[in-house]
């Protein structure tokens, strides 16, 4: 087990961890010193176990934050996937309106090549539409999964 040498609020401490670990081990205490050395700025030296309590808690809270910040995040990301569904749902039944208006029209012989033309890029358009709605979806798919991926717990390794 690699032994690594790390700074917390102006004092050496001596940890080990598992190897390859090293890195993570040493970016945790690198945020733990930084809560320290606010403390220590704001509040003078402490005695260890208070700094190490008072940064830790610091750092807990700032946690907190971020997951009440990410539930926010994922609330507002489902609004907007409802809502795209919406858009998509009446798109597809405004298309097929439209399709079902077109080949009536068609059938019966009454449409002028400007019309035709203005029909082609409307398609062309729909159709980018569409492909941009299942790139949304996708997106959604792919951050539903990421978000559903276990939390790295591994940090017990260290302690």
């Amino acid at each position: 087990m690699p032994d690594l040498k790390v700074l917390i609020g102006g004092r050496n401490f001596n940890i080990s961890c598992n190897p390859g670990e090293e890195n993570a081990a040493q970016e945790s205490a690198n945020l733990l010193n930084h809560e320290a050395e606010l403390l220590h700025a704001q509040l003078g030296r402490l005695p260890e176990d208070k700094m190490l309590l008072l940064s830790g808690l610091l750092l807990g809270d700032k946690i907190r934050a971020l997951k009440h910040e990410q539930s926010a995040l994922e609330e507002a990301l489902s609004d907007t996937q409802s809502k795209a569904n919406e858009l998509k749902s009446k798109s597809d039944v405004e298309k097929t309106e439209f399709d079902n208006d077109l080949t009536e029209k068609s059938n019966k012989g009454s449409m002028t090549v400007p019309e035709q033309k203005v029909l082609e890029e409307l398609q062309d358009i729909s159709d980018s539409l569409d492909k941009l709605i299942k790139n949304i979806l996708n997106i959604k798919t792919e951050e539903e999964k990421i978000s559903k991926l276990p939390p790295d717990d591994s940090q017990d390794s260290f302690l």
